[in-house]
């Protein structure tokens, strides 16, 4: 029998290989974790640098870089991809317009047209994105309460009939900075910035809470505000007949809309012991009304005016609202954008952040560049992002007495010349994704997790 020699150090070499040669085919093409370094994609992915202290909240998430491998990105999925300005940087955000899509932000919302020349239609979010994309709006002395009507934390307590309104006096729901954060988040980052938002009324609203009334209320209705209409949803008392229902009803005070009311099936009717847990929404022209085993729906036509508030109203006797939150959807803008209307290109994707309001996305990217006569261009084009980390680009800097610009180009590296070498050229939108460029769909944070501000940043992302 031949004895085997051994080699500790060649098997400890070849382990070490295996090993490496594993990680790195994981790394590359399987699952890799991500920092997110900017607030562009915030609430969803929290990015926030605290500069007073010189730390911050950045999540950490897992990116799926194996499935796209086998199939195209699809409609509303988080993507990670090459920035197409500076491809040296990798970028997040939510993937909007497909191949061969024209579209369009209007309002607040991103719109289809449906083939050329056809229709515009709002894209819907379906409910696991929207879990997402609504903003939670901070409750604390923004109601309008009647007498007796008390508010602690989150319950509301309706002693008799009556009427509540948010948010207070004649002002609307409107796109703030901060909504949808932790509150003790909120605070830091109001008190360190200067934050954009505030100026849009929004329209899309949601309201929540597990609903409990008195033996001798009749109805507690949910009110959404939008312009000049009252969108009704309305959930029978303890007092009122057997065979009463829930509904959902529109009315216009300049009489523009005229809908038929919808019923459920089925009666229904509040208890003063057991609390019903009821959701009512305004949502891309669609209003919905949920409750356990329960669902009604009524199409509407879009509001030019969406100046926006909600009520709750209680008729015979009182109620209590319990859990009760309060959302806004996100309101797109286009005012970073030179356009507001897009031609996905073939083998492109249009994206957006879902903060909206600062975030570098497809709405703003446009692409700037310079023909330069200096060695060792002689007459090269140079292209780039007009902007880098929120500065413009190039760099104009004085050196030896004559003005030097430092360009970075499409490629990420830094580009020197003379700035009196340099022609400007025209412009040119750049406002998609080539398919090559998408690396890999943001599956799951699973950090950070801060106790002290509430934040607890552990969950799938849709």
């Amino acid at each position: 029998m031949t004895k085997v020699r051994a080699h500790p150090w060649r098997d400890n070499l070849e382990a070490i290989a295996i090993a490496l040669t594993v990680a790195i085919l994981f790394k590359y093409f399987i699952v890799e974790a991500y920092k997110i370094p900017t607030g562009s994609m915030q609430p969803t992915l929290i990015g926030w640098e605290n500069k007073r202290e010189g730390g911050g909240i950045f999540d950490r998430v897992l990116v799926d870089k194996l499935s796209y491998h086998a199939r195209d990105p699809e409609r509303f999925e988080v993507i990670v991809f090459h920035f197409p300005l500076d491809r040296s940087k990798n970028f997040i955000k939510r993937l909007w317009g497909l191949p061969g899509e024209r579209l369009r932000i209007r309002g607040g919302d991103v719109w289809r047209q449906e083939g050329e020349g056809g229709a515009w239609h709002i894209l819907r979010r379906p409910d696991s994105v929207m879990r997402e994309g609504w903003l939670e709006l901070d409750q604390e002395d923004r109601w309008s309460l009647p007498q007796g009507w008390t508010l602690e934390g989150r319950e509301l307590r309706a002693t008799g009939p009556g009427s509540a309104s948010f948010p207070r006096g004649t002002s609307s729901v409107r796109d703030h900075y901060t909504d949808g954060y932790p509150k003790k988040l909120a605070l830091l980052i109001q008190d360190q910035r200067a934050l954009p938002g505030g100026t849009h009324a929004v329209g899309d609203l949601r309201i929540r809470a597990r609903v409990r009334a008195d033996q001798a209320c009749r109805e507690v209705r949910l009110q959404l505000h939008e312009g000049t209409r009252t969108y009704t949803a309305t959930l029978p008392g303890p007092a009122a007949p057997e065979e009463a229902r829930p509904r959902i009803g529109t009315r216009d005070s300049l009489g523009r809309l005229d809908l038929e009311p919808v019923e459920a099936p089925q009666p229904e009717r509040l208890s003063p012991s057991r609390p019903l847990e009821v959701s009512f929404e305004n949502l891309d022209d669609r209003l919905r009304l949920c409750w356990p085993g329960g669902e009604l729906t009524l199409e509407i036509p879009p509001s030019n005016d969406q100046h926006s508030g909600l009520w709750l109203e209680t008729r015979g006797g009182g109620a209590t609202f319990s859990d009760l939150h309060l959302y806004r959807d996100i309101y797109y803008t286009s005012n970073r954008s030179v356009r507001d209307t897009f031609e996905v290109p073939a083998d492109h994707y249009f994206v957006l952040g879902d903060n909206t309001l600062d975030s570098r996305d497809s709405r703003a990217w446009q692409r700037t560049g310079f023909r330069v006569s200096a060695p060792p261009f002689d007459g090269a084009e140079v292209w780039g992002s007009r902007y880098q980390d929120q500065a413009r680009n190039p760099t104009d800097v004085v050196e030896e007495g004559e003005i030097w610009s430092y360009f970075r180009d499409e490629y990420g590296e830094l580009r020197r010349f003379p700035r009196r070498s340099a022609a400007a050229l025209t412009p040119r939108p750049a406002s998609f994704v080539p398919r090559a460029y998408i690396t890999g769909r943001a599956l799951f944070v699973f950090w950070p997790q801060i106790p002290s501000l509430d934040i607890y940043r552990l969950h799938w992302l849709h």
